[in-house]
């Protein structure tokens, strides 16, 4: 994926965070699967004061599946969705909000064994390291679940 393409998803994965829950706080670190993109492909994405610099999926054996894209984007303009006209709604245009002082980041974990994952999603989590130079910390997070495919759910082992 180009940096371009990259940029435009992280703008994207933040507005969808808008549209399908609450937003992320800023800070706050999110992972999911977005399906209608590609629905092996994990989106870890955060807003803050730091980049993403690493983001790995750890399985419970301690197998570690890297990011194999990571972008950022510094004072992120988001542009919210119009409103819907309609059930006496007019259509509504608000605008974009500046992000100053705010990096919007975006790592992709491409899931190469889903079966694999559908049995231990509920112990993998995601391994985030944030900042450059000194200003680095690091996250743990849970992993998301994994997306519905319309066949019968997988049980974890007993």
């Amino acid at each position: 994926m180009s940096s371009r393409a990259c940029l435009g998803a992280v703008a994207a994965a933040l507005a969808l965070a808008g549209c399908s829950g609450p937003a992320p706080a800023s800070g706050e670190v999110s992972a999911r699967f977005v399906t209608a993109r590609d629905d092996q492909v994990i989106e870890v994405s955060l807003v803050g004061s730091r980049a993403i610099a690493a983001a790995d999926l750890v399985f419970p054996d301690g197998t570690r599946e890297p990011a194999y894209s990571i972008d950022a984007q510094r004072d992120p303009e988001l542009t919210p969705p119009p409103d819907t006209p309609g059930a006496g709604k007019p259509s509504v245009n608000t605008g974009s909000t500046s992000l100053t002082g705010q990096i919007a980041s975006l790592a992709l974990i491409r899931v190469s064994h889903p079966a694999d994952y559908a049995q231990a999603w509920q112990q993998a989590r995601i391994a985030i390291r944030l900042g450059f130079g000194r200003d680095v910390s690091s996250e743990l997070i849970a992993a998301p679940p994994p997306p519905t495919t319309g066949a019968a759910p997988v049980e974890p082992p007993a």
